[in-house]
């Protein structure tokens, strides 16, 4: 009896076994097409977005050649026709221009100052507020990054921070922020700091 319960068991654990095996591998194919039918599928729709973009740009071009043909005597349409014409244009070149392909031009901010200043300290941490002067010859309001660091007396870098900050254009004025979590340790050791911009 002991021998047909164990048999009976080791059977039916093999049933379970494979059943589960069975379901896996199914399991396993499914996920390997739908992978590769949603891969066809994007790059299928990538290429019909591409020829859309293409036949949006050819339309319109021709709808504003017609009209121009038709209403050539009516100034108005044709300067219509040209407004388009430039908004298509701009458009398609904001589309193409990413943000890491705007060059940000720096040179015209001059730093003038720069100070540092605990805000709050305890035995563990201090934040630390920074204050930035400048003068700015921009034509208009630019965002760079401001990079600091904190070296020793002896010139080991001791920390290193960075923050975003917008400077006005034309105009002589300040930007300042916070490092915060600074090791009073460390912050005890500052022999000197500098302040830079980067892009």
């Amino acid at each position: 009896m002991v021998v047909l319960r164990y048999g009976l068991s080791v059977e039916l654990m093999r049933g379970t076994t494979m059943k589960i095996v069975v379901f896996v591998f199914g399991l396993l194919i499914t996920i390997s097409v739908s992978a590769e039918s949603l891969e066809e599928r994007v790059k299928t729709l990538e290429s019909k977005v591409s020829e859309l973009q293409e036949m949006i740009v050819k339309l319109s071009v021709a709808a504003l050649e017609t009209n121009s043909k038709t209403n050539g005597e009516n100034d108005s349409s044709t300067e219509d026709s040209m407004a388009a014409l430039m908004f298509l244009a701009a458009m398609k070149n904001a589309m193409e221009q990413s943000e890491q392909e705007r060059e940000v031009n720096i040179d015209c901010i001059k730093e003038l100052d720069a100070k540092i200043k605990p805000l709050e300290q305890n035995s563990t941490y201090t934040n630390v507020g920074w204050m930035l002067k400048y003068e700015s010859n921009c034509d208009e309001s630019i965002i760079a990054r401001v990079n600091l660091a904190w070296y020793t007396s002896d010139g080991f870098l001791l920390e290193k921070h960075s923050s975003f900050a917008r400077f006005d254009p034309k105009t002589k004025g300040q930007v300042s922020g916070e490092k915060q979590l600074f090791s009073t340790k460390k912050y005890e050791k500052i022999g000197r700091f500098t302040i830079s911009l980067g892009r």
